[in-house]
């Protein structure tokens, strides 16, 4: 009888911690599938974000992503009835069909003033407007892209408003030149398409009250 109990002892232990291992077993491997899905998921999600990146790259590259153009207007000494215009590009990726239209603003206030109107034609326009495309404009560059004619040598300031659009969107440009000691400094502010400034830069000798510094097309 002894024995017997002894046995069934035995028996109900050897079961248990058989019962035991199983669960452990089990636990383990639940554990294992789970760091095993864990590195799944995580390797999707990288592969989620190189996809995005991808996406974002290529987009850029087809449409010019969030670059843009800086209009420069430079007088030129040894041409004091000249200025010239280049084309300064910023970001990573290309512009493609640009057109730009700068306005003087001296010019046409003093039309607005003579003929009693700011109702102008095409041909009218030409007298204080130029207007030119670039089909491509590759990061880091700088192109000349034609001249204004003005007299610079007896002016001492100058104010112009660029209209630009692009593959990417359009934005609004401020330029403002000022003649000190004989030199032109320059000042500049870049608008997006919701008049929210992305660039600027204004050389510190420029007298700002001298200016209007808002985008009025």
């Amino acid at each position: 009888m002894f024995i017997v109990s002894i046995a069934t002892a035995i028996l109900a232990i050897t079961s248990g911690y058989l019962q035991y291992r199983e669960k452990v077993e089990s636990s383990e491997k639940a554990l294992k599938k789970e760091i095993e899905l864990n590195s799944v998921y995580k390797k999707l999600e990288r592969k989620s974000d190189e996809i995005i990146d991808l996406k974002s790259e290529v987009i850029g590259l087809t449409t010019g992503g969030d670059s843009y153009c800086e209009v420069i207007i430079l007088p030129l000494p040894e041409k004091t009835t000249h200025a010239q215009i280049l084309l300064k590009h910023h970001g990573k990726y290309p512009l493609f069909d640009v057109k730009l239209t700068i306005t003087d603003l001296d010019i046409l206030a003093n039309n607005v003033k003579a003929r009693g109107t700011n109702v102008f034609t095409i041909d009218e326009q030409a007298e204080f407007s130029l207007r030119f495309e670039c089909s491509t404009l590759l990061p880091n560059s700088i192109i000349a892209q034609g001249s204004f004619t003005d007299s610079y040598s007896t002016i001492d300031k100058k104010s112009y408003n660029i209209f630009l659009n692009a593959r990417n969107g359009i934005q609004y440009q401020l330029i403002r030149l000022f003649k000190k000691d004989k030199k032109w400094l320059s000042g500049t502010i870049i608008f997006d398409k919701n008049y929210n400034i992305k660039y600027e830069n204004i050389d510190k000798n420029i007298p700002r009250e001298l200016f209007t510094w808002d985008f009025k097309e």
